[in-house]
């Protein structure tokens, strides 16, 4: 019956449709033989003749150690504690949001960078901001987030956060849709954000919840020990170095169309500030 579907039906019949149509076959009510009467009996002869295929499990194959800022995972932490009476920006949510940078290879967050109007340009000045902090990773990681990848109306070219990484010779690495586990490790870091700093300190505006940063930071970064010894000797790395042709390319960089000014103007003062 699986392999011609009786009565017209258009489709494969699993347990129950067979259960349905096992006693209305003239061949089997000739033979008069006994039929199960029950689902579940079907389903035991269809997995042992080898008709239904068990799902195979996917093993979870686990990800390569980074060394110290090889690669850097960020995201947007919401602060659920600041009321939409307190924002300046008139949201009703997301009032305040918070840019966290973490370290793949040492699981410390190296930045965040609390802010009321976080969007494409505001986010993309927050990595700007943290190159120039700490210099240029081998990989970037991030979500879909419209503020990096920008919206459907530019599928068809990369975002200007996937651009700037591009030429500046870091790999921009995009998690898959609903995906978290490949960015696991500034998520983890938002699980203890949340626990240990916002549910107890309560932040209710942005300059509150920038003084609480600065105590969780303070005691968290400086106690956590390495693989490689201390913090300090762990993220001793050489500083920002332009990739091999972005000087010469530089002035095209600038006016590469598409572009608003305010990118070519963080492009500028960026390769400004690191070539020195």
């Amino acid at each position: 019956m699986r392999l011609a579907p009786p009565e017209n039906l258009k489709r494969v019949p699993g347990p129950r449709a067979l259960l349905y149509y096992l006693p209305r076959d003239p061949e089997l009510q000739a033979a008069q033989v006994p039929l199960p009467r029950s689902s579940r009996t079907i389903w035991k002869i269809l997995h042992a003749t080898g008709c239904l295929v068990p799902h195979s499990q996917k093993l979870p194959h686990p990800n390569e150690l980074r060394k110290p800022l090889e690669e850097i995972q960020m995201d947007f932490k919401d602060i659920g504690s600041v009321s939409p009476e307190q924002g300046s920006q008139g949201k009703r949510q997301h009032v305040v949001e918070v840019c966290n940078f973490v370290d793949a290879g040492t699981s410390i967050a190296l930045s965040a960078q609390a802010r009321e109007d976080f969007h494409e340009q505001t986010a993309l000045e927050a990595v700007i901001t943290f190159l120039r902090q700490y210099g240029r990773p081998r990989q970037m990681t991030f979500d879909r987030d419209p503020r990096w990848v920008g919206g459907v109306s530019g599928r068809d070219f990369p975002s200007p956060l996937r651009r700037l990484l591009l030429c500046l010779g870091v790999k921009p690495h995009i998690c898959p849709p609903h995906r978290p586990d490949k960015n696991a490790f500034v998520e983890r870091f938002h699980r203890t954000y949340g626990q240990e700093c916002l549910h107890i300190h309560q932040p209710s505006t942005l300059q509150e919840v920038r003084e609480s940063q600065k105590h969780f930071f303070s005691t968290t970064i400086t106690n956590v020990p390495t693989r490689d010894g201390p913090v300090a000797m762990s993220l001793r790395v050489s500083r920002f170095r332009p990739c091999r042709h972005y000087q010469r390319f530089q002035n095209a960089l600038t006016r590469m169309p598409g572009w608003p000014p305010w990118i070519r103007r963080c492009i500028c003062v960026m390769w400004g500030e690191m070539a020195a």
